[in-house]
């Protein structure tokens, strides 16, 4: 009973302040790097990021990846291949 309390008091206090698609982008690839993937698609990490978004949004916008990706690219967290849609982690 207790641990399902908490599980729903989290649950809502992560829809009512959601991460944002760069913090989601963040925490999805230190699981890549976890398993030494040097490279990942966008539509993998996509994927990634949506199990691991408490609220479940969906991130289809385009756009708003290429500029999350763009601010984690300059602050040196990734690299991100437009042409080839890819993202790769720095060594």
């Amino acid at each position: 009973g207790a641990a399902k309390r908490r599980a729903s008091k989290a649950a809502k206090e992560a829809a009512a302040n959601p991460p944002s698609l760069a913090e989601l982008i963040e925490a999805a690839l230190t699981g890549v790097a976890e398993r030494s993937l040097g490279v990942v698609s966008r539509s993998t990490l996509r994927a990634k990021v949506k199990a691991i978004d408490p609220t479940k949004r969906d991130f289809k916008d385009k756009d708003e990846w290429k500029t999350a990706l763009k601010l984690l690219q300059e602050a040196g967290k990734l690299s991100y291949d437009a042409v080839n849609d890819n993202i790769s982690l720095p060594v």
